[in-house]
């Protein structure tokens, strides 16, 4: 099939059409677009006769503008990284699934492979795709919204059970480094987005100090795994962000990190860290206001210091670059310490280097009933607190299925005070009872809803 027939097809499609695109090359000049729109019962679909067999090559992808129940599936997108492989503007209830993701490598040109932007982008999904092989600046997937004033990012989007993999180190990568997601940026940082980025793996993504980075508001990222991806999952600008019963994993790479936390509001709950060779997770310090632009709107231009951020019930493993490191302050460049945090009913077990680090000053921290224990010394804890702050004891944990989870003597359990209503189950996916567990697993028997990702759980292939 031409571009131009593919395109012809599209000009006249209905709702209800499904255009199938036979095995081959479809060879692009400029974009494909889609305009039209079907309904929620009767989708347009653009779908491969078998799936990664039709491949867009060329110059150009697939476009969507002002569409709505518009499904791409099954197709594969090899062409020049000079355009988006999938660009959504304005869009609603658009899917694109089991698609793969290989662009050409450019390294001179920025580039985001599926992008959502326009104002009134809401409620899109991308799932069960898998992209590979991002080696140019830009995102594996960028979601944006409004370039105008109200400057709304889009609203209610889903990324689910993709497969991230294979984001090469680039010293001095143009333009700023590669990135898996990016939700939103500067200008849309105090809009609230919703979108939810859950169920996905993230492999060797080690492109850019930041895997995923949240600059908007209200964003949820939970229930994925990050496996030797060398940065953080970072809430770089924005308010109430979540970052919830993730797995944090590494095998002797470095520079792995878990999460790094600017903004207000946020909440880190539930996560499991086991041998990180970078702080597992950063309350960071920070520089600027918002700071008004003359129309009326402000936009937050630099990284708000952690304030009221809640890290709870989470556990860290033996890692090496710390469990928590509070106040970083890049070299002095970010003066402003955290503020009014609280740090409770997690779990840390530590044998090399501190478990806590305090790098700054004037730090407004609230402990409440953790637990943590180095092998080596108490004093390697890093924070001489009372017990019922940081209670130095052996948290007991077992290792059944290769994750450390309470044993049945642990006495992280029923440790945990506070209501932390939002916190109703575990890592597992089991539920937390009124008297719950510290760290990220509430002892119990039951059947395991959740573990870490491998690849044949996410992508193409995965059910």
């Amino acid at each position: 099939m031409t571009s131009e027939m593919l395109q012809s097809r599209l000009d006249a499609a209905m709702p209800g059409t499904t255009i199938e695109v036979p095995d081959g090359s479809v060879r692009t000049t400029r974009p494909i677009y889609i305009t039209k729109s079907g309904t929620e019962s009767a989708p347009i679909v653009v779908r491969a006769r078998n799936r990664g067999k039709a491949v867009i090559e060329g110059k150009a992808g697939i476009e969507v503008v002002g569409a709505s129940h518009i499904v791409i599936e099954g197709l594969a997108f090899t062409h020049e990284n000079r355009t988006p492989a999938v660009k959504l503007t304005d869009c609603k209830n658009v899917r694109v699934t089991r698609c793969r993701f290989r662009l050409q490598n450019d390294a001179s040109k920025r580039q985001n492979w599926v992008a959502i932007t326009g104002g009134k982008s809401e409620q899109n999904r991308i799932d069960h795709c898998v992209f590979e092989d991002l080696a140019t600046a830009g995102a594996f997937i960028a979601v944006d919204g409004g370039e105008a004033i109200p400057f709304q990012v889009s609203r209610s989007d889903r990324i689910d059970y993709n497969h991230f993999r294979s984001i090469p180190k680039r010293e001095g990568t143009p333009g700023g480094g590669a990135r898996a997601i990016r939700l939103g940026w500067t200008k849309l940082a105090g809009s609230t987005g919703a979108t939810v980025v859950e169920f996905n793996l993230f492999e060797t993504c080690s492109g850019d100090e930041e895997i995923i980075t949240v600059r908007s508001s209200g964003q949820t990222v939970r229930y994925n795994t990050f496996q030797n991806s060398a940065g953080h999952v970072t809430l770089r600008l924005g308010a109430g962000n979540t970052v919830e019963g993730n797995f944090f994993l590494n095998a002797n790479k470095e520079g792995v990190g878990g999460v790094k936390v600017f903004g207000n509001d946020a909440k880190v709950f539930n996560n499991y860290f086991e041998d990180l060779t970078a702080p597992a997770l950063i309350l960071s310090n920070g520089v600027g206001e918002a700071v008004p632009t003359g129309n009326g709107a402000t936009i937050d231009i630099a990284r708000p210091a952690a304030k009221r951020a809640a890290i709870l019930f989470n556990t860290w493993v033996n890692c090496g670059g710390g469990a928590l490191e509070i106040g970083s302050s890049n070299g002095g460049q970010w003066p402003d310490a955290p503020t009014e945090c609280a740090i409770a009913n997690n779990v840390a077990i530590g044998f090399g280097d501190e478990l806590i680090r305090m790098k700054g000053k004037d730090i407004a921290i609230k402990w409440s009933t953790n637990i943590m224990f180095h092998a080596v010394s108490k004093d390697k804890v890093g924070v001489a607190l009372a017990d019922n702050e940081v209670n130095v004891v052996f948290p007991k944990l077992r290792n059944p299925g290769g994750i450390w989870r309470l044993g049945p003597n642990s006495p992280a359990i029923d440790y945990a005070q506070g209501e932390y209503e939002f916190v109703s189950t575990d890592i597992d996916g089991q539920p937390r009872p009124k008297n719950k567990d510290a760290g990220c697993d509430e002892f119990a028997t039951g059947p395991i809803k959740q573990r870490p990702f491998t690849g044949t759980d996410v992508g193409v292939e995965a059910p």
